[in-house]
């Protein structure tokens, strides 16, 4: 089956639509991490502040950004597919674990 450009191209819009709601949740943090700061407070029973929470930003966008530069690497070792369904998996197991993190 012969897919058209035109097809290719609204599937790549429609992908880089998915891809930036999943990625996109990284910006949500400023606006959520007050009510973190609280669920964290609230159970830990810690002293935790917005000051402190605050930090998960930062940390989070330079850990991205000096990943960047292992992309071309991985990328060309695993395939563009590969790289995509690895780093999905890496995401997924990563988000799950700090859901366990309670303390």
């Amino acid at each position: 089956m012969k897919i058209s450009m035109k097809t290719k191209g609204i599937l790549s819009v429609i992908g880089g639509c998915l891809l930036h709601f999943l990625v996109g949740s990284g910006y949500i943090w400023g606006t959520i991490n007050i009510y973190c700061t609280s669920y964290y407070r609230l159970l830990a029973n810690s002293n935790m502040t917005t000051s402190v929470a605050v930090v998960v930003s930062p940390i989070s966008d330079l850990i991205g950004s000096l990943a960047m530069f292992l992309t071309e690497s991985f990328t060309k070792k695993c395939g563009s597919k590969g790289a995509a369904f690895i780093s999905t998996v890496i995401l997924f197991i990563s988000t799950l674990a700090c859901s366990f993190m309670t303390n």
